[in-house]
């Protein structure tokens, strides 16, 4: 817990007790540290110290990290002693470190033990109590998804909402815990995290832009919606103009209320892009001198994502871009300006990861690695490659 996790035992003392986890065709037995969702009903979750593999009859394994005795559906895991009052502030978060982490630097949090598990039975204790659920889940494709969900069924029940989700960066999962030992948990982050949360349930495409441009200032900006690629500008001379007429009406707004409705009525959103590309990394070959940026591309009706590459010709003109994306991606129409491509590209490329393409199998000098066909082994360690490709940024060297 101190050192793995960064939590000091003293401070959760009583939050969890240990225990011990064996099954007849697991290869081993561990210690467990063990959390009480229902201690009378004997329901609890426990993380297993060592991952044990389990070998079922028809040969398949399981790799085991974690146990659950008894049903937790409708539940959570809170800690305990911890309270939820009338206008509380209450994270909910998938596991319990997650949920001792943010309960240590003074938020009240619960654990739903599982990014698909709707605690209704726990929230319906509270129902009516004004109390803010931020729906916190891991910055994954489940748990984004799951987010949205449970917060658009939270709210028709009646509760008061929001979210949060930690900036993913370098490929890395980082989940509350891992804040915690970053120190990355102070109200500057935490409001951050609310910030992109907010945007992820965001209802409408004009929702969005209004947030962005709540937060960042920008007069004119590129931002996605529901795997569609949108342009939002601001007229700044009729936001002027009807800020002022709603300063001088009898609403009784506030001056965040103010820019908002003034925002509304003279904000521009246009559809530039049916589709969503995402620029994943530049590949280049030195020795033919070539170089392509490689994209995935998503779709809003839930059509096959598709991976190609562009020239930098190609994105450099919105004709060259708006043709390559037609002949990869079936139906796939770019109908922005040139000027709003090059919003796009100058931000979604900027420090893009760099992969070096490599012609031969066998020992690589620059890079200081074997490359095979399908794994990469450089300084003792191997790595499965499914292409002939060398990222700089894995830091191999």
């Amino acid at each position: 817990m101190r050192y793995a996790r960064g939590i000091d035992p003293l401070l959760v003392k009583g939050w969890y007790r240990q225990g011990n986890f064996w099954h007849p065709n697991g290869n081993k037995g561990t210690a467990t540290v063990r959390f009480d969702i229902d201690r009378s009903h004997d329901i609890y979750m426990e993380r297993l110290i060592e991952e044990v593999t389990i070998t079922e009859e028809s040969g398949e394994q399981d790799c085991r990290k974690a146990h659950f005795n008894g049903s937790h559906r409708g539940l959570w895991w809170q800690p305990p002693g911890m309270t939820i009052e009338e206008n509380d502030r209450v994270w909910l978060v998938e596991g319990c470190l997650d949920a001792i982490a943010l309960n240590l630097n003074g938020e009240k949090a619960v654990a739903t033990l599982s990014c698909v598990n709707y605690p209704e039975t726990k929230l319906a204790e509270y129902k009516g109590k004004r109390i803010n659920w931020v729906w916190a889940l891991d910055n994954d494709k489940a748990g984004r998804r799951y987010i949205k969900r449970w917060a658009e069924r939270s709210q028709k029940e009646g509760h008061t909402i929001s979210a949060a989700l930690i900036p993913q960066r370098d490929n890395h999962k980082t989940d509350w815990n891992d804040c915690h030992i970053n120190q990355r948990l102070n109200t500057k982050e935490l409001d951050s995290y609310l910030y992109h949360g907010s945007l992820l349930i965001a209802k409408s495409p004009l929702d969005k832009a209004l947030k962005i441009w709540q937060r960042k200032g920008r007069n004119g900006f590129c931002f996605d919606f529901d795997n569609r690629m949108y342009w939002f500008s601001l007229d700044i001379e009729k936001f002027t103009k009807a800020a002022e007429e709603l300063r001088g009406s009898d609403e009784g707004l506030t001056e965040e209320q103010i820019k908002t409705h003034a925002a509304e009525q003279s904000g521009a959103l246009t559809e530039i892009a049916n589709c969503k590309p995402t620029f994943l990394y530049y590949q280049s070959n030195t020795i033919t001198d070539e170089s392509w940026y490689y994209c995935r591309v998503e779709f809003p009706h839930g059509g096959r994502t598709i991976k190609n590459t562009f020239t930098g010709g190609q994105v450099a003109a919105a004709a060259e871009f708006k043709k390559r994306l037609l002949s990869i991606a079936p139906g796939g129409l770019f109908t922005g300006t040139s000027k709003q491509l090059d919003w796009l590209v100058k931000h979604h490329i900027h420090n893009i990861k760099v992969v070096d393409t490599i012609d031969f199998i066998g020992y690589s000098k620059e890079h200081r690695a074997y490359v095979f066909n399908d794994l990469a082994i450089s300084q003792g360690k191997a790595t499965p490659s499914t292409t002939k490709t060398f990222s700089k940024s894995a830091n191999w060297q």
